[in-house]
């Protein structure tokens, strides 16, 4: 019979080995900021890149390997087709906005997918926020956001059963 220690030194050496591999928390990140100069929302995405490989292998099946494509390029339209299915964003209810692919950026297990909104002219009063990221795939999947818009800054939260959300920026 092993001692309870050698079992407890075991368990952790199998967990902490096995953590890299395995993400148990199922989270997104969305950044949407105004850019007043340049008249347009800067919108952000950071998801887990083994998880978004899978999720674009499912849906269309490409198999990308996000860090190691020597034609990042060939990637884009998949990226692009995946946040236009599962995101949207409209201000003054006047239609969804079109994302444009800014850049990517690795960050150890996660990628950051970088886009513009543009088309809007007018003063904002409101944005609706349709964030269905990663839902697809996982019933435990929560999608964080972060929206900015001058001086109003707020963080709101996404789920399976909430993925709509209206923000009034002149209540």
């Amino acid at each position: 019979m092993m001692p309870v220690t050698f079992i407890l030194k075991i368990s952790f050496l199998l967990v902490y080995s096995f953590s890299g591999l395995f993400h148990p928390v199922h989270v997104s990140v969305t950044s949407i900021e105004y850019v007043e100069d340049q008249n347009h929302f800067s919108v952000s995405f950071k998801i887990f890149t083994d998880d978004f490989e899978t999720i674009l292998f499912n849906k269309y099946g490409v198999e990308l390997k996000i860090d190691e494509d020597p034609k990042p390029e060939d990637q884009i339209p998949y990226f692009n087709r995946y946040i236009s299915d599962s995101f949207r964003f409209m201000v003054n209810d006047e239609g969804k906005m079109d994302p444009r692919f800014e850049r990517k950026r690795k960050n150890e297990d996660s990628v950051w997918l970088f886009y513009s909104f543009t088309g809007h002219q007018q003063k904002i009063e409101s944005a609706t926020v349709h964030n269905a990221i990663m839902m697809d795939m996982f019933d435990d999947q929560m999608n964080l956001l972060i929206f900015k818009y001058f001086d109003f800054e707020r963080g709101y939260q996404f789920s399976k059963d909430k993925v709509d959300l209206r923000i009034e920026l002149n209540p």
